[in-house]
């Protein structure tokens, strides 16, 4: 089986990949219900953001969330998919479907991958912070 997505908005990129931040991403992630725009407006302070798409597809059928999609000028491209949250009970010890992965394509490297899962679960969580203090966002 090819590990391409066949998703038009994805073709060429190969993967999943992942990596050892996933996890603070995704416990990041879980701390509310996930809102596009937030995504969005937490990706869009980060070097190299260029947008997300909804509901992206892979070969699997699976539709997820989101994926949010990093490039890096003259290297390659990567898009972290989000999966939706369907599990509020949590019973296998997440919120989530599956796991949070990446795919990338050109020359992207592994550490320039993790360095931008790090620099934006980061960012997730300082945003997470203000807001949860400062506008009443409930967390879970």
């Amino acid at each position: 089986m090819s590990r391409h997505i066949v998703n038009t908005d994805l073709r060429g990129y190969e993967g999943p990949i992942f990596v050892s931040l996933i996890g603070r991403l995704r416990r990041a992630l879980e701390q509310t219900n996930i809102v596009i725009d937030f995504l969005k407006i937490v990706a869009g302070k980060i070097p190299g953001f260029e947008k997300a798409i909804i509901h992206p597809q892979t070969e699997d059928k699976y539709v997820w969330f989101c994926g949010l999609v990093f490039r890096i000028p003259g290297v390659g491209e990567m898009i972290i998919l989000i999966p939706r949250q369907e599990d509020k009970a949590k019973t296998e010890g997440s919120s989530f479907d599956r796991s949070i992965v990446v795919y990338a394509k050109g020359n992207i490297t592994i550490h320039e991958i993790h360095d931008i899962i790090e620099v934006f679960a980061e960012a997730y969580e300082n945003f997470l912070h203000i807001h949860t203090s400062s506008k009443g966002v409930s967390a879970n």
